[in-house]
């Protein structure tokens, strides 16, 4: 009777054994399966988005080089450059604004090469700060359109980034295109 006992018991443990380990290993499995299919899930999203953010930087950029390249624009800067009266600012304070409004911009500068002016959309110039200098250097010496790093705009609390595009006459720079776009629209 003992070793009956003793052998349900030894058959109980093996057989409880046997589901315990197959559990562990079935539930791991599971786990890992899981995580794999969530990791390549997270994946596919990461990589879909730097391909929005990829195309969204190059359209902004072209975008840029494009609007500085209108001869509409080229005639009204060397008007504001050459004039300089109030009617020549508010043509251009117009443009900027239209162009503000099409293109969903924050604010649109024009700086001046020679004379180091500039004008904005209307909403504040005070958004042209010092670092963005650096920048408009580069951009008269390459005569390319270029894209500042992500900034933390003091006045409005967010971050933004600026495209810098050369306005070309003659074959030289006569002033610089910067747009100033807050990237979560």
């Amino acid at each position: 009777m003992k070793r009956g006992k003793l052998g349900i018991v030894s058959i109980f443990i093996v057989v409880a054994s046997v589901i315990i380990v197959s559990t562990s290993i079935y539930y791991n499995n599971t786990i890992r399966v899981l995580n794999n299919r969530m990791f390549n899930e997270l994946t596919s999203i990461g990589n879909l988005k730097i391909d929005q953010i990829s195309q969204w930087y190059a359209d902004e950029l072209h975008d840029a080089h494009v609007v500085a390249e209108n001869p509409v624009l080229l005639e009204i800067v060397s008007q504001w450059r050459n004039k300089s009266t109030q009617v020549a600012d508010r043509d251009l304070q117009k443009y900027l604004h239209q162009l503000r409004l099409e293109h969903d911009l924050d604010e649109a500068f024009i700086f001046d090469v020679d004379s180091k002016k500039r004008i904005g959309s209307g909403l504040s110039l005070s958004e042209f700060n010092l670092k963005m200098n650096p920048f408009i250097s580069e951009v008269i010496q390459t005569r390319q359109t270029k894209a500042s790093d992500l900034m933390l705009c003091e006045h409005q609390d967010k971050l933004h980034i600026h495209f810098f595009a050369p306005i070309i006459d003659s074959f030289q720079v006569v002033a610089v295109l910067v747009v100033h776009i807050a990237p979560e629209q």
